[in-house]
């Protein structure tokens, strides 16, 4: 009988000792004895910021361009085709340039040149139109605008022949 109580007492103190080296070593059993453990997620945040952010501003501003680019496009080769067909309708030229910025949904300002040769435009035989628009760099703000003059300007030049061929009656 002494000698299993004994053996008890031996146990409980074994036991004691297990119990006190693992919460001297970490408070937390599960935790990883690596100083670098969680850092990926903080590594993984600032690798977001650093490549995403510019990655995202680059794309806005690459579809700003080439939305007018294609607005311009669109503007000059309408005008040509208008200006051919009916040499006089200069003030729908005008509104005709209007619409299709404002259905390409660029807000930047744009002026449309028509150069007849020979003059005046009901004579000629070659029409060339040439469609500018600025385009302003998305999210700059109000302040930095007048100092880093934020605009990219778009050219689009059309020459359209005019065709003499009228129907006999």
């Amino acid at each position: 009988m002494l000698g299993r109580f004994r053996a008890e007492r031996q146990m409980r103190r074994q036991f004691r000792r297990r119990r006190t080296a693992t919460e001297t070593s970490s408070p937390n059993p599960t935790a990883s004895k690596d100083p670098e453990s969680g850092e990926a997620t903080v590594e993984f945040i600032a690798m977001t910021i650093v490549i995403l952010i510019p990655l995202a501003y680059f794309i806005f501003t690459i579809a700003a361009v080439q939305s007018a680019v294609l607005a311009s496009e669109a503007a000059a080769r309408e005008t040509g085709r208008i200006m051919a067909n009916k040499p006089e309708a200069t003030a729908h030229v005008s509104r005709q340039a209007d619409q299709i910025f404002s259905d390409y949904r660029v807000d930047g300002a744009h002026t449309v040149t028509v150069q007849c040769e020979p003059q005046p435009c009901a004579n000629a035989d070659l029409i060339q139109v040439r469609v500018e628009a600025h385009v302003e760099l998305p999210l700059i703000p109000d302040a930095l605008r007048g100092a880093l003059m934020p605009t990219i300007p778009v050219i689009a030049d059309y020459a359209i022949p005019v065709s003499k061929l009228q129907l006999v009656e």
